[in-house]
């Protein structure tokens, strides 16, 4: 008896956090649209450029999101660089 009321505690619980997890996906999704509102990139020149509006939160996850493909490309140059640098793998 005491273990199928555990289950059923604990079951409830994981299905609150799920239906949590969708609701707060939902309202990121509302919240992005609206903080990428405002924000755009172009390329001229070879250059990358990026118009951001905002508070600095915004600003910073504008800057985070438009250019990500760039991060992440610096981010694996630098681990290669590091590595051949300190001699570790």
């Amino acid at each position: 008896m005491h273990s199928t009321v555990v289950c059923r505690i604990v079951g409830a619980a994981v299905l609150g956090l799920v239906s949590h997890t969708f609701a707060v996906e939902l309202s990121a999704d509302e919240a992005s649209a609206s903080i990428m509102k405002n924000s755009y990139r172009f390329q001229q020149d070879g250059w990358t450029y990026v118009h951001l509006e905002g508070t600095p939160a915004e600003i910073g996850y504008q800057h985070g999101y438009l250019l990500a493909p760039e991060i992440a490309d610096n981010l694996a140059a630098r681990k290669l660089s590091d590595t051949y640098y300190f001699q570790r793998g």
